[in-house]
């Protein structure tokens, strides 16, 4: 996953798994994302065609955790990243 951070949002990107690592048909992506190690401010369903998606509106100089899951018949293992919004005005 990679991503564009400013101080109020972030972006992220990713590739689709390997073919290899998936079990069955890639229907949607499981998009979770919450500010460390608190509550989760955004739980959504991506569909499998699209490979990122922004947040905005962000507190700044802030750390979020960041779990993205592929969704075939069941949802599979989690990518984690930590990203920390910019300070405001950088």
């Amino acid at each position: 996953m990679s991503h564009n951070i400013t101080s109020r949002s972030f972006l992220l990107s990713w590739s689709p798994p390997e073919g290899e690592k998936i079990n069955g048909i890639l229907r949607n992506y499981h998009l979770s994302v919450s500010q460390h190690k608190s509550s989760v401010i955004e739980d959504v369903k991506v569909p499998s065609s699209v490979l990122w998606y922004g947040l905005k509106e962000l507190t700044p100089f802030t750390t979020y955790d960041c779990s993205l899951s592929g969704i075939t018949t069941d949802v599979g293992p989690a990518a984690i990243i930590v990203i920390k919004t910019a300070e405001d005005g950088k």
